[in-house]
């Protein structure tokens, strides 16, 4: 269905059903208000065009049947939830069958105001590679692990074909939640950078709310500096280091031990400090 006559039938009904392709070109809009609705076999979306819906109900892509026959890979579905694990956003898709399908990509944006940027394709990923052809259902799974706790995400996946070609296939996913972040087990994570000048940042992950404390001693075990000593939430933490003593002397070249502690939980790493 061209552009043109999806906006005509727009004005007059606020309803389309289209069993074919929907393509919006660049420098193209549409967006469909409360009590508007737009099905669709598949939706394409150009670099600049953009589709806006005031409800995630507002839009229906129907991907099996005849509403998905011209494209290269036809999807049952595309979902998003917050992984079981507490690491992310997971994400999950099947095709009923696919045509010269080198992979898939991924995109997402914070809010419908913001650009789509892509976080994985296949290259990257192998679990983001095609079937090449197949006429056989096939499930496929990612989990996004680069969100931040407590904020909102939407995602659009997309497929490449043999000749470089980038189809999106369904509405974008939106308005998915990610809530605290919580690991499944504790950790301290190698800081960065490493060696490191002026400062360096550790990362922690706490299951349980814990009381917590975090020491730099160096080479000879003395200690330097105390960069936490107090009760936290379960959760992920960053924390940053500024490379001084407690007295906020700076620090001389060397070998330095960071220590975490809790109850349960203890583990060193070795930092690198170059002047």
């Amino acid at each position: 269905m061209t552009f043109w006559i999806l906006i005509l039938i727009y004005m007059l009904t606020g309803v389309v059903q289209a069993g074919s392709v929907i393509s919006i070109p660049a420098s193209s809009s549409i967006t469909i208000p409360g009590g508007g609705y737009l099905c669709a076999g598949a939706i394409n979306v150009a670099a600049g065009g953009t589709l806006t819906a005031s409800h995630t109900s507002d839009v229906c892509v129907t991907p099996t049947g005849e509403g998905d026959v011209s494209l290269p890979v036809q999807l049952t579905y595309f979902r998003a939830q917050t992984d079981l694990s507490g690491s992310g956003i997971r994400l999950t898709w099947e095709t009923e069958s696919e045509t010269e399908n080198l992979g898939f990509i991924i995109e997402r944006r914070h809010s419908q105001n913001d650009s789509w940027s892509e976080i994985a394709n296949f290259g990257m990923y192998s679990e983001l590679e095609g079937q090449g052809n197949s006429t056989k259902k096939h499930f496929y799974a990612f989990v996004d692990k680069s969100v931040q706790s407590e904020q909102f995400y939407d995602y659009r996946l997309g497929d490449v074909s043999y000749a470089g070609e980038v189809s999106y296939h369904l509405q974008p996913v939106v308005g998915v939640w990610m809530g605290k972040l919580i690991p499944n087990k504790y950790f301290l994570s190698q800081n960065y950078p490493n060696p490191f000048n002026p400062s360096t940042t550790v990362t922690y992950g706490l299951p349980v709310d814990a009381d917590v404390k975090i020491v730099v001693y160096d080479a000879l075990g003395h200690e330097v500096a105390m960069l936490i000593n107090a009760a936290q939430a379960a959760g992920n933490y960053d924390l940053t280091w500024q490379g001084t003593t407690n007295e906020g002397c700076p620090i001389t070249s060397g070998i330095y031990l960071a220590r975490i502690e809790t109850e349960t939980f203890t583990r060193v790493i070795k930092m690198v400090y170059l002047r």
